[in-house]
């Protein structure tokens, strides 16, 4: 039998599941201002987290998407972001949000009924948030083609549950940034979904990044949170 491809998967790990350091740190950890202000951004949407879940509870706010557990992916995303480029939502990444200049008025804005809280005050460029799966790969997909067009060196970036990486939305985005070369990034952040279904059954791939490995070679970052990892993209 004869082989016609291969591939492999990077992984990183920096801090085993005790916090015991495993390998050598990333360089923005030598600058003690900034690991400061990082780690008060991911406390201050931990409490934000935690009062908006306690105001969905008790009925003072509509549907929300707790971000749990999700603090450091994005913090670490926001951090390695420059403000020129445009992030692309699912529903619960307030935390690179918040960085990016969202304010949590808008959050509660809008997650109360009120799509103004759309209308952002600060990254004018980037996306709202987007309920229906997926679909929010499509839009960065389409914002890194107009970079690539316009010779703009930005980036566009997307979220992404690993459920959906099942969607056929998510496969039309790597498939279009992969045979363009686009400045295109996926964030894939673990959800509940694969924790209720078991992998197999979502997917024949061993595992959700390996997916993104056989659409053109395109890349999908998973749950990083390292802003000194910033991909750099063809343009």
């Amino acid at each position: 039998m004869t082989i016609v491809a291969e591939f492999k998967i990077d992984y990183r790990q920096i801090l085993d599941p005790a916090g015991r350091l495993v390998a050598p740190l990333p360089r923005f950890a030598a600058n003690p201002d900034e690991v400061v202000k990082m780690y008060e951004a991911m406390t201050r949407v931990r409490v934000f987290d935690t009062k908006a879940v306690n105001l969905q509870r008790t009925g003072q706010l509509g549907t929300y998407p707790p971000s749990l557990g999700h603090e450091a992916t994005h913090i670490g995303v926001g951090a390695a972001m420059r403000p020129e480029d445009v992030l692309a939502p699912v529903y619960r990444e307030f935390g690179t949000q918040l960085w990016r200049g969202v304010t949590m008025t808008e959050i509660l804005t809008y997650w109360g009924g009120d799509e103004r809280g759309n209308d952002f005050a600060g990254p004018r460029h980037d996306f709202p948030w987007c309920v229906p799966i997926a679909t929010q790969t499509l839009h960065a997909a389409g914002a890194a083609m107009a970079f690539k067009v316009r010779r703009e060196p930005r980036c566009a970036l997307a979220y992404i549950g690993d459920g959906g990486t099942s969607e056929g939305a998510f496969y039309e985005a790597l498939n279009l940034a992969g045979a363009r070369a686009l400045p295109d990034g996926e964030i894939s952040t673990g959800t509940p979904i694969p924790a209720i279904v078991p992998l197999p059954t979502l997917a024949m791939a061993p595992l959700p990044e390996a997916k993104a490995e056989i659409v053109n070679g395109q890349i999908k970052l998973t749950g990083t949170g390292n802003p000194t990892s910033r991909k750099e993209f063809n343009s």
